[in-house]
């Protein structure tokens, strides 16, 4: 019974959002811009607090857990996402600031993420200095944010979250990252919000989320099966592929 509206306004932009997801459950999170899904994540992650209801974490109210604590097992990509322009190594492993970079953890992180290749290409490799002004390489759109996944990923969250994580990746690198992520350990859970229907479609759980609400839950075989927004916004997706 989530309900949730910023300081001044009388605009709910979450109501009445019950929702639940077990310990290494890939969940897709999918509807039109606005209808509150980044709001929800927020609320997840502790930026915000609910104005009413309660978030439960193992059966323990979210605001009883320290945010120091919390945060600690999080791992999260939001679409306004911060590059940083260090040598790409410690560009990479920022996702854990306080341990010593692991060089083989950040390779295997960037392996994931599809920045390997390029990052193989550059003259200093894994020591390759980023950003024009610091006399490095100025890397892509595409590339950043294939680096930035791959931070995420080096930080290893208990729950990683992704807001729109590949919209400046190439189709043959995105369906490799989130094949990979299909299969993160069993202890690990991501949470996905997506236009991307192919992708979300492999969720083990999608939420559909309209105008502040939670309208349909269940896999891509059941929502299809119901023949509403889900399948609506699937087909109409669907249809510009075929043309």
């Amino acid at each position: 019974d989530v309900g949730f509206k910023y300081a001044n306004s009388d605009k709910w932009s979450l109501k009445d959002v019950s929702l639940n997801f077990k310990a290494g459950e890939n969940i897709g999170l999918v509807g039109n811009n606005g209808a509150g899904k980044t709001t929800l994540v927020k609320l997840l992650c502790r930026i915000y607090e609910p104005t009413e209801g309660r978030i439960l974490i193992n059966g323990v109210d979210l605001k009883d857990v320290s945010t120091k604590e919390w945060w600690s097992y999080l791992a999260v990509m939001f679409q306004d996402y911060a590059s940083y322009d260090f040598k790409v190594e410690e560009a990479i492993a920022v996702g854990r600031p306080n341990k010593q970079s692991n060089l083989t953890k950040v390779i295997e992180a960037s392996k994931i993420s599809q920045a390997h290749d390029f990052i193989m290409e550059w003259k200093d490799k894994y020591h390759q200095q980023l950003g024009v002004e610091f006399g490095g390489k100025e890397p892509s759109k595409g590339q950043r944010q294939k680096l930035s996944i791959a931070k995420i990923l080096y930080r290893d969250g208990f729950v990683m979250i992704l807001d729109e994580p590949t919209a400046s990746v190439d189709a043959e690198s995105e369906a490799k990252i989130f094949d990979s992520i299909e299969n993160l350990p069993k202890d690990r859970t991501a949470i996905l919000i997506s236009h991307d229907f192919s992708t979300i479609s492999q969720c083990d759980k999608i939420f559909v989320m309209d105008k502040g609400k939670l309208v349909e839950e269940g896999t891509h075989k059941q929502l299809m099966k119901n023949k509403a927004m889900y399948a609506e916004l699937y087909k109409l997706q669907a249809d510009r592929f075929k043309k």
